[in-house]
């Protein structure tokens, strides 16, 4: 009779065992099955499947969607309130920030406000044009906009993990980037990853930036971010720093270049249309009265729940942000940049959200926290996702555009 192949596999793993066994096995590491019959070999299969480079993140991704989709569709049973409406869809993936990309992807931008809010009104030209301008390409080639921008959102969030991931990794090790990729994936506010919201679009040209370091693709990738976030600065920022420590980067002098011009182009563009050379501060820094440290100031006057749990988890982030700056310049600056900016001037509500395109810090965490304490941690995420889906959709929201 001759011998199981996956008795010799195990036989063979077994000789072939390194002293100490790294926590995620490889591929060529990985034991052979130990289960008796189709058991043992459906689990090795499934190791093996999971030991592949892409197989994590992408499932990470997937997983994490059906979450956060699973939740929206279930929050219009329970609605309390109307949600915020600009245009005429209802669904809860197509809430908030969606209707205006959608509007902005079918109208172009308006000189005058599109409804009242804020300090002179909520004007459209707050939101970048990176996303709705995809969201136009793909209403070209016959697709109706609306559900392709909620496909699209979702299937560019997973794409976005595997570069990501491969980042993290370079920097953390296989470990911290698993931990680091499952915690942002189910993160509070990560559920804006399957609306049709700009955060997976530019994590996707963010991680291929930070993947691309020292090529010629650099300046064009993050001149696509800051036209897609704000946040797109924290890219600017950290170019200047790489520069600056070593001034032969022309790649990081000219991604800062970049970053810069793109900022300034869009500046003109508004300039152009409204009239008004200051015309940009009609847009996200007028959207409400109070922005940054004077809105926290305000969780001491009315403590709303939510409020003091958005700055926390945004200063815990902050926290991480400036500690990996001790060994990771780069990445440190990036994330401490994209964080302090939320603090600074956005609204309480959308702290956690923007505070998580700063996603080296979870790899940060990750790895210092170790597997059980990750594995805790991001269940616990979860749960606070749960309550903030309620928040948003249900009653009061906790993330407003």
């Amino acid at each position: 009779m001759s011998p199981d192949p996956f008795e010799q596999d195990h036989a063979i793993a077994r000789v072939a065992e390194p002293a100490q066994r790294p926590t995620w096995p490889t591929w060529r590491t990985l034991p052979g099955p130990s289960r008796p019959g189709v058991a043992r070999r459906a689990t090795w299969a499934i190791e093996r499947l999971i030991a592949l480079p892409l197989a994590f993140p992408i499932a990470i991704g997937l997983v994490s969607r059906a979450f956060s989709s699973g939740l929206l569709l279930v929050a219009p049973a329970l609605k309390q309130d109307p949600l915020p409406v600009l245009t005429a869809f209802r669904s809860p993936f197509l809430a908030w920030d969606s209707q205006w990309f959608l509007s902005i992807a079918r109208w172009g931008y308006h000189a005058l406000p599109l409804q009242a809010g804020g300090i002179d009104g909520h004007y459209d030209f707050a939101f970048y044009p990176g996303w709705p301008g995809l969201m136009r390409f793909l209403g070209g080639l016959g697709m109706p906009i609306a559900p392709a921008a909620v496909v699209a959102a979702n299937v560019l969030f997973i794409a976005a993990l595997v570069p990501i991931f491969a980042v993290l990794e370079r920097h953390f090790g296989t470990d911290g980037a698993r931990r680091g990729v499952a915690l942002l994936a189910f993160s509070p506010a990560a559920y804006v990853f399957s609306m049709a919201y700009s955060e997976p679009l530019f994590l996707l040209l963010t991680g291929l930036y930070f993947l691309s370091l020292m090529r010629p693709l650099s300046p064009a990738l993050a001149g696509l971010a800051m036209l897609t976030r704000v946040t797109g600065l924290a890219i600017g920022a950290s170019a200047a720093v790489r520069w600056i420590r070593d001034r032969r980067d022309w790649t990081a002098l000219f991604t800062a270049v970049a970053t810069g011009a793109a900022f300034g182009a869009w500046l003109l563009f508004i300039w152009r249309l409204t009239g008004d050379p200051a015309g940009w501060v009609k847009g996200s820094p007028s959207w409400q009265t109070e922005l940054g440290i004077p809105a926290i100031l305000k969780i001491f006057e009315y403590w709303y729940t939510n409020w003091l749990f958005n700055v926390t988890f945004a200063l815990v982030l902050l926290g991480g942000a400036i500690w990996l700056l001790r060994t990771n310049i780069e990445l440190g600056v990036y994330s401490a940049v994209a964080i302090g900016m939320s603090l600074l001037g956005a609204p309480v509500d959308s702290m956690p959200r923007h505070a998580m395109m700063a996603f080296p810090v979870f790899a940060f965490f990750g790895a210092r926290l170790g597997h059980r304490k990750s594995i805790a941690l991001v269940i616990g995420l979860a749960v606070m996702q749960v309550w903030y889906v309620g928040l948003t959709q249900i009653g009061r929201p906790a993330l407003a555009p």
